[in-house]
């Protein structure tokens, strides 16, 4: 097949995305947000559906490792404001005080 002209195998774009979503998280130091655009790759499109994915159990179980091998990699979205707040009223409650300004709570920004 390569030999016939302008014929070439499709490239792996899972770990295009992969590799992408790990140079995001590098330069970033965070999961981009579902409508994230990253150097023209829909960064953000991509997480989004591999979480479609694992909850419809139809990701790949190699797929799943390499994806919560990511430094901060959560399968649920925690971005909104109700979820950051139940954080912030859990941290409260296990450590009885107001986290400080650059304060993290299970992986999350939750200081002011």
């Amino acid at each position: 097949m390569e030999k016939i002209q302008e014929w070439y195998w499709e490239k792996d774009t899972w770990s295009d995305k992969y590799i992408l979503l790990q140079e995001y998280i590098k330069e970033y130091n965070k999961i981009p947000k579902c409508d994230e655009i990253y150097k023209d790759i829909k960064i953000g499109k991509f997480i989004s559906h591999q979480r479609e994915y694992y909850k419809k159990n139809i990701l790949d179980n190699e797929r799943i490792k390499k994806l919560e091998e990511i430094n901060k990699w959560l399968w649920e979205k925690i971005d909104t404001w109700s979820d950051n707040y139940e954080l912030l009223i859990n941290f409260v409650k296990e450590n009885n005080r107001i986290p400080s300004s650059i304060e993290k709570y299970k992986d999350i920004k939750i200081g002011s």
